[in-house]
This record gives C-alpha cells, structure tokens and sequence, in this order.
C-alpha cells in the first residue's frame, strides 16, 4: 500500500516537473520572428500598436497595425471580462510593451495567437 501510494506521488511530482519545465524553456522571441515559429508555443513580445473590438473579439495588433501587423492577439468576448478585470480596458494597452505565450497560428494567412487564460498576457 505504501509504496503504491509513493509510485503515485512520484508520478504526479514528476509530470508537474515536465510541465512546468516545458512551459519554462518555452521560446521567447520577437513579433517580427513569429512567421518563423508558425505552430509553436512560443513567448512573444513586442509592442501594441492597435486595438480593435471586432464582432465577438477583441484584437491587439503588435507592432503594426492592420494590415501591416507582425502578430495579432485574439481574446475572445467570452473571455473579455477576465482580461479586462486582470488589465483593465484592453484598449489601455495600446502603446505598451508586451508579452503573450500560446501557440501561432495562422488564420486568413496572418499570424495569431488566441488567449485564453490571463496568465498568459504580460505587461512589460
């Protein structure tokens, strides 16, 4: 009984370890790197030129603004308000440096990256 029960502990401390080790050598680059790392989880930082409420999102483009962007952040409306009570009006981003972790992926042939936990967001 006890050593099945210290197998289970082993193998529960040793996934968190590889998830958190994962998360933790995850890469960070630059907006204008994104197009090199399409499908990969990825720190990315950079500068938001431009917000947009569009029809069920909101966007922040980074470094450029549409069409010109180097990646765009998505945060769905039906997580808006957990952005917005992390961050304030996400419009109050606009001109701060920032960095988002996710995965890029391409959409209508640009680059994003759709936030889902406010974790993943930060002001520089």
């Amino acid at each position: 009984m006890c050593s099945k029960f210290l197998k289970i502990i082993f193998t529960v401390l040793f996934l968190n370890l590889a998830i958190s080790s994962s998360y933790a050598q995850s890469l960070t680059i630059n907006s204008n790197e994104a197009i090199s790392h399409i499908n990969e989880e990825v720190f990315v930082c950079g500068k938001v030129v431009q917000v947009s409420k569009l029809k069920k999102r909101t966007v922040l483009n980074i470094n450029k603004a549409y069409p010109n962007e180097d990646l765009s952040l998505i945060v769905w409306d039906d997580r808006l308000a957990d952005f917005e009570s992390e961050f304030g009006k996400l419009i109050s981003l606009q001109d701060k440096n920032v960095c988002a972790f996710g995965k890029i992926k391409t959409y209508n042939q640009r680059l994003q990256i759709t936030l889902n936990n406010t974790s993943h967001l930060n002001i520089k």
